[in-house]
C-alpha cells in the first residue's frame, strides 16, 4: 500500500500510513513535521493595509493547499521537511515561460550565447510583473544551490496571487515526483458543492507540474542516496541487498501485513508503532 490506514482505528495522524518514495519505509503521519517557508516582495506585502490582513490571506492559502501540502510531504523521509512557496504575481502564460525555461537550463543543452537570450526573452515579456522574472531566478537558484540556505527541498510551490491564480510544483529531480497512483487521486477541482464551473481547476494544478533534469548544475548535491530499500525503523540505515555469503537477504518482511521490511529482531520490537497499521492483506 502507498497509503494505508487501518479500518478500526481511529483516523488520526498516528494511524495514518505513508510508503516513503525514498526509503520504502511506512511511516506514520505523525511523524512527519514541516513548516512552509513563504516568499513575496516587499512592494506586494505591503499593499495590505494591516498586518493582520496579510497574516489571514498567507493562512487561507496554506489552509487551502493543505490537502496536497500533507500528501507530498509524507511521501519523503528525508528533506521533506521545509516546503518553499513563493508567491508570484504572475498569469499562467508567464509562470509556464519561466517553468520550461528552468526544466531546459537543467538540461544543460544551451551554450552561453542561447541561455544569455532565453533569459532576456523571459524578462522583457514579463517586464512590470512582481517579482521580475530576474528575482523569482534568484530565488529560485538559490534555494537550489546555495549553502546557507541549510537545506535543498525536493520540490518548490510557485503560488500564482492573482484572482485565477493556481499553485504549481517544481520538483528537483524526477525521483521526486509523487507516483501516478498518488497524483492521479488528488482533487482536481475546488471541491465546493455548488461549484457549476464545467471545467473548474482546483488551487492546486497538479497537472502542470514540472520536473528538473538530474544531475544539473542548477541543483546542489547533498549525498544523499535515494531509491533505497532499507529498515523501515526510522535511523536504521540498513539497505535491503542479498548476503552473497547465506544467501539471504538482510532485511526480513513482516509475516503478517508482508508491507514492511527489518533488519534484525530487535528493530522489529517497535510494534507498538507498527501495530497500528499492520493487517493482513485480503
Amino acid at each position: 500500500r502507498t497509503i494505508a490506514w487501518k479500518k478500526d482505528r481511529p483516523f488520526h495522524p498516528e494511524n495514518l500510513f505513508f510508503r516513503t518514495i525514498n526509503t520504502g519505509r511506512l511511516l506514520s503521519m505523525s511523524l512527519a513535521n514541516f513548516r512552509v517557508q513563504l516568499y513575496a516582495t516587499k512592494d506586494w506585502c505591503n499593499a495590505f493595509q494591516r498586518d493582520k490582513e496579510k497574516e489571514k490571506w498567507f493562512t487561507d492559502v496554506i489552509l487551502a493547499l493543505m490537502h496536497p501540502i500533507l500528501i507530498f510531504r509524507n511521501i519523503y523521509d528525508h528533506g521533506g521537511g521545509d516546503i518553499p512557496m513563493i508567491c508570484v504575481n504572475w498569469t499562467k502564460e508567464f509562470v509556464d515561460m519561466a517553468m520550461e525555461y528552468w526544466v531546459d537550463l537543467s538540461a544543460n543543452k544551451w551554450n552561453k550565447e542561447e541561455r544569455e537570450y532565453r533569459f532576456c526573452q523571459i524578462a522583457r515579456t514579463s517586464h512590470g510583473l512582481k517579482p521580475s522574472f530576474y528575482e523569482l531566478d534568484l530565488c529560485v537558484r538559490a534555494l537550489l544551490l546555495d549553502e546557507n540556505v541549510g537545506y535543498v527541498p525536493p520540490f518548490i510551490v510557485l503560488f500564482e496571487t492573482g484572482k485565477e491564480g493556481k499553485a504549481r510544483t517544481l520538483f528537483t529531480r524526477v525521483s521526486c515526483v509523487p507516483p501516478a497512483c498518488i497524483l492521479d487521486t488528488l482533487p482536481k477541482t475546488c471541491g465546493n458543492t455548488t461549484c457549476t464551473e464545467s471545467e473548474c481547476i482546483g488551487l492546486w494544478h497538479t497537472e502542470e507540474s514540472r520536473s528538473l533534469h538530474h544531475p544539473s548544475t542548477m541543483v546542489r548535491d547533498v549525498q544523499r542516496p535515494d531509491h533505497r530499500i532499507v529498515c523501515n525503523l526510522w535511523g536504521c540505515e540498513i539497505e535491503m541487498q542479498a548476503d552473497p555469503t547465506a544467501g539471504q537477504m538482510t532485511l526480513q518482511r513482516c509475516k503478517k501485513c508482508k508491507e514492511v521490511l527489518y533488519c534484525s529482531r530487535e528493530h522489529q520490537a517497535h510494534w507498538h508503532n507498527h501495530k497500528r497499521v499492520c493487517e493482513a492483506p485480503p
